[in-house]
């Protein structure tokens, strides 16, 4: 959708923003969570013990939960632009039968 409509852009702009903090949150998870990793691996842990760490097991399991969350606000918005678009395209129709007809009367 390369141009967007005012309309389009009001509806789509609150489920964008929402889009947005999640994704800023996960990669702010993401980063504490390769920090932990990191200092585990400083004290020399290997990558049994560093997934048994109870800390860096949250975070994976708070990323996991936000990609979740990430892939269904997504396809809200995709449903949403789908919806959209395809009013914009009935209207467009709808104006274009309403031209067609007033210029072709008989």
């Amino acid at each position: 959708m390369n141009k967007e409509e005012p309309l389009q852009t009001g509806r789509l702009a609150e489920i964008k923003r929402e889009l947005d903090e999640k994704r800023a949150e996960w990669r702010a998870v993401r980063s504490e969570r390769m920090a932990r990793k990191a200092e585990l691996e400083k004290e020399g842990l290997d990558r049994a013990a560093i997934r048994k760490d109870r800390l860096h097991r949250e975070l994976e399991k708070r990323q996991a939960r936000l990609s979740t969350l990430i892939k269904h606000i997504e396809k809200r918005l995709n449903k949403k632009r789908a919806i959209l678009e395809k009013m914009g395209d009935s209207i467009g129709v709808a104006v274009m039968a309403l031209i067609l007809s007033d210029l072709f009367i008989f």
